[in-house]
Formats: C-alpha cells, structure tokens, sequence
C-alpha cells in the first residue's frame, strides 16, 4: 500500500520519535494497516519547525552556560520584538516573547507597543512614558481593561484575535 502526502505536506512517525531520527518523507510504501498507522501527515510549516529545533538542541547540552545563552536570546527577542510586524493573532500566539510591564516602566513607548501584564497582552494607544501609576489592570467585574489613574486618554487595549 502506498501512502502519499498532500501537496505542501509530509508524512513522518506518529511515535514521539526523538528529533535526530525523524523522517519526514512524500510517499511511505507499507504493507499493513498497522504499518500505515504509524505515520501521520504534517504541514510543511510544521516540519520547517521541527527541524528548526533540530538545529538548535542538536548535539546540545542544557548546561548553565547554554541556559545562560538562551535568556540572553529571549532577552534581545523582547527588546526588538515591537519592531516587527505581526497580526495580533501572530502577537498572541507569541505573547511570551513580548516585554513585561515592569520592565518598560520608565521607557517612551509608541502606539501599538505590546507588553504583557498579568499574563494579558496589551497594546499602548498613545505614545507616552510608561509609569508604574498607569499599570492596566481588568475589572474583573465588567472584562473592560483600565488604567489605575483616572485619566480621559485611554492608555493601552487588550490585545485579542483580529
């Protein structure tokens, strides 16, 4: 029995297969349902991720000096992360990557810089210098962002899926 992908698709090992033994493959010739069941079909964007992990944990061990490298990478992602483009489903699929409200207090920030606060993305609306008095908060009562000083200018929104 032949087993071919979709176009722009893969096929590779259903098991938790570790990733210096995985396959990815267009057409798998197998001779049982069993034997077919073991391969799963996956997106090309899957398999760029998959491999894209293989290059960075290749050969790699988690040492406190790697550890170290890692936080170093994540924190220059979250410095220059605001400079890219991204839809605010992308954003939020990536919220992790985006600054802390307690690290940009202090720091000018333009319309449409996202920060996290309290596990919730949010996004400034005017440009100005973040304070710790306009931290946002969620009125847990109305689900309507707002900030900690009466002000007529709302500072930040929510970030939800577009």
């Amino acid at each position: 029995m032949k087993i071919t992908a979709d176009e722009k698709c893969y096929l590779t090992e259903v098991a938790n297969v570790s990733l210096d033994k995985r396959t990815f493959k267009k057409t798998v010739i197998v001779s049982t349902s069993e034997e077919a069941s073991q391969w799963k079909q996956i997106s090309e964007e899957e398999k760029i991720s998959l491999e894209a992990q293989k290059a960075i944990f290749d050969n790699q061990e988690i040492t406190p000096d790697y550890l170290q490298k890692v936080s170093l990478l994540i924190s220059g992602i979250k410095e220059k992360v605001n400079d890219t483009s991204m839809t605010a489903e992308e954003a939020l699929a990536n919220k992790t990557f985006f600054p802390d409200f307690e690290d940009i207090v202090g720091r000018n920030v333009k319309s449409g810089f996202r920060f996290n606060s309290n596990n919730v993305l949010f996004e400034a609306v005017l440009a100005h210098k973040v304070s710790a008095e306009n931290k946002p908060v969620l009125d847990a009562v109305t689900l309507e962002e707002r900030s900690s000083v009466d002000s007529k200018e709302q500072l930040y929104k929510v970030v939800t899926k577009d």
